[in-house]
């Protein structure tokens, strides 16, 4: 909020007076008017605090750290600067989407110190080079074609005679002149 108008300054002092009960002339209600209007104009509401969120997740790692969790800490400061250099909103890493995501997942985290911690499982350790499962068979199963001989693969693209078509005389001759057997 750029300029904090007279308004803005009238109604800020009737909030605190209706809220507080406080007088017009009393010391209390300038000092809780110059910390709404600190609060109006330097207060960020909806964003998330990038300072607080950095500070917390080290706090986090700290903790973690103090209590012998070290491949927690670790694997939290780890995780959480590989997602902080992803790119979410037009090749802009670490920007207020991240720090959102960030508060979002504190704030939803209950007893991050008593939780069961498992690593992730890395890409190439899932797939083991022995295990190869065929899907297009597996998918393929239970439905049969019709099978033929190689030898009589000409039968195959042959038509009896009854079938093949006989060409007509074409009714628009090349100059596009009618022939008399064209119909009208």
């Amino acid at each position: 909020m750029a300029a904090f108008t007279a308004d803005m300054e009238r109604l800020t002092k009737d909030l605190i007076q209706i809220m507080t009960g406080f007088e017009t002339t009393d010391e209390n209600i300038n000092l809780c008017y110059k910390f709404a209007k600190a609060n109006f104009v330097f207060h960020r509401y909806l964003n998330a605090d990038e300072l607080k969120v950095t500070r917390s997740i080290h706090g986090l790692c700290e903790k973690f750290s103090i209590h012998c969790h070290t491949e927690k800490a670790e694997a939290l400061q780890r995780l959480t600067e590989e997602f902080l250099n992803t790119n979410l909103e037009r090749n802009f890493p670490k920007s207020l989407a991240h720090y959102g995501v960030l508060q979002l997942l504190l704030c939803l985290s209950e007893s991050p110190l008593y939780s069961k911690y498992t690593p992730p499982v890395p890409n190439e350790e899932l797939a083991a080079p022995g295990d190869h499962f065929d899907w297009g068979s597996y998918l393929m199963e239970g439905i049969e074609y019709p099978s033929y001989d190689e030898q009589d693969d000409t039968l195959l693209w042959q038509y009896p005679e009854d079938r093949v078509a006989k060409p007509s005389k074409p009714a628009v001759t090349p100059r596009g002149v009618r022939t008399k057997g064209a119909a009208k």
